[in-house]
């Protein structure tokens, strides 16, 4: 049996086998090895790659941040860096059911957003997705905590855009190039503004 975990199981007991836990990254894998005392397999099959392509549209200006609206995704960092940096973000995301304050999280991203300049939108469609990553100019995760795997970053890298991150987590061994995998505020707005020449 096998059993295919994004991060901690939380309501479901697993059955115990040596070989059951399969993760997709080995950061990943080797704190579920810690913490269950069982071998993690890494498995990189997560992405559709005949429905996310690279892409073969023209870029816009506009900075995309993409993942779930919650304040450790880094959602609210992203606005306030294109705001420092007097850039075009758009915000695509959506909220997990069982989060708590989800809806307080979103009002308050809608609150700093301009509706032009920046723009949030919630809950799209997976081809609508597509578009965004198909035509943005990069992709910026000011991720705030630990990720394990981050599935819209690989999303964004299976279609050829940049992605900016911090170095948190697997986020590093997710992304490969060092240039795009920094460590302070400083350095990321940095990055943003030299992003034309990667």
């Amino acid at each position: 049996p096998c059993l295919f975990m994004l991060w901690n199981p939380v309501f479901y007991k697993y059955p115990v086998s040596k070989y059951n836990i399969c993760c997709a990254s080995k950061w990943q894998a080797d704190r579920f090895e810690k913490l269950y005392d069982q071998k993690a397999i890494v498995d990189w099959r997560w992405i559709d790659t005949e429905f996310y392509t690279p892409s073969t549209k023209t870029r816009n200006e506009r900075f995309l941040f993409l993942g779930g609206l919650r304040g450790p995704k880094g959602a609210y960092e992203a606005i306030e860096y294109a705001k420092e940096l007097k850039v075009e973000l758009d915000v695509v995301g959506g909220l997990i059911p069982s989060e708590e304050r989800g809806n307080e999280y979103l009002e308050l991203l809608k609150g700093e957003a301009d509706g032009d300049r920046i723009k949030v939108h919630y809950n799209v469609t997976e081809e609508e997705k597509l578009r965004f990553l198909h035509t943005a100019k990069a992709m910026i995760y000011p991720v705030q905590q630990d990720e394990a795997h981050c599935l819209a970053m690989i999303e964004a890298w299976v279609t050829g855009l940049p992605v900016l991150t911090y170095n948190r987590g697997a986020n590093m061994e997710i992304m490969y190039e060092k240039g795009f995998v920094v460590d302070t505020k400083e350095q990321f707005l940095k990055r943003m503004g030299e992003i034309d020449q990667y």
